[in-house]
């Protein structure tokens, strides 16, 4: 389990607001390691850093298309993978 250090949390923790839920890691209160977050409009699952998406992730919108690749401070970046409306690019 997690702790907390000067009031912010760090360690493996779930938060759900009235439209977001986060289940994952923390670090100083900010979404940081492997987690999900789900808001009205997409899923997301993978790294985060410093509260943005970052790493490997798979990132589902509410139309349905999946992309799978890279991000890095919350953009997709280099190759990835999109479906949407059963075509893959």
């Amino acid at each position: 389990m997690g702790g907390t250090e000067d009031s912010k949390y760090s360690g493996p923790g779930f938060v759900l607001t009235e439209n977001d839920s986060y289940q994952g890691d923390f670090l100083d209160g900010s979404k940081h390691g492997l987690g999900k977050l789900t808001t009205p409009s997409e899923t997301y699952i993978g790294g985060f850093e410093h509260g943005l998406y970052n790493g490997e992730g798979q990132l589902v919108t509410k139309d349905g298309s999946i992309y799978s690749g890279h991000f890095r401070e919350g953009v997709k970046e280099g190759q990835g993978r999109l479906q949407k409306s059963g075509i893959v690019y």
